[in-house]
């Protein structure tokens, strides 16, 4: 009887010390990130589903760093507040990935692109007229599946797409 009583207390505390880990799940949640690369603002106003509310507005001055900083900066406060959706890339491919090249010959001014879908989220801003780095082409390493892009220029909605990461195959998605 005690070992029963051990082990049940023994997955309760499991139990809570990984609803403890998890990221909080949110009702309602907006996020705000705009980076002109000079000044980097970032606004992050949610809801849990417990009730607790999240405000977070800072902005940082991001004119001495690479477009590649400016992003791991804003992965930073994302993932320090629990909210960053973005998994970090991986540096080299995974097996059952493909490796998919976005492309864009028009881009240019203050952009942001959102690719979504497959249980995959990211998000890159750029600003073709001060970014020293261009911004296409880049490449990222996707499971083969169906996903989806935004494309924003100067805060407009430009393009909403669907494409497919298929394996063995050649994937460049043209953006635009």
């Amino acid at each position: 009887m005690k070992i029963l009583t051990a082990l049940m207390a023994l997955l309760f505390s499991t139990i809570a010390i990984a609803q403890q880990t998890e990221k909080p799940a949110y009702k309602q949640l907006s996020k705000s990130i705009d980076n002109d690369g000079k000044t980097l603002a970032i606004e992050i106003n949610g809801e849990q589903v417990n009730g607790q509310k999240l405000r977070y507005k800072h902005t940082f001055n991001v004119a001495d760093l690479s477009a590649e900083q400016r992003q791991s900066l804003t992965n930073r406060v994302l993932d320090s507040l629990g909210v960053n959706e973005v998994p970090q890339s991986p540096k080299s491919p995974q097996a059952g990935t493909e490796t998919v090249t976005f492309d864009c010959k028009t881009c240019t001014g203050k952009s942001r692109l959102e690719i979504y879908g497959n249980g995959f989220t990211s998000t890159r801003q750029f600003d073709s007229n001060k970014d020293r780095e261009p911004a296409f082409p880049f490449t990222l390493n996707l499971n083969p599946g169906t996903y989806q892009y935004t494309y924003w220029q100067n805060k407009v909605q430009q393009m909403k797409l669907p494409f497919t990461v298929k394996a063995g195959e050649t994937n460049v998605v043209t953006v635009k």
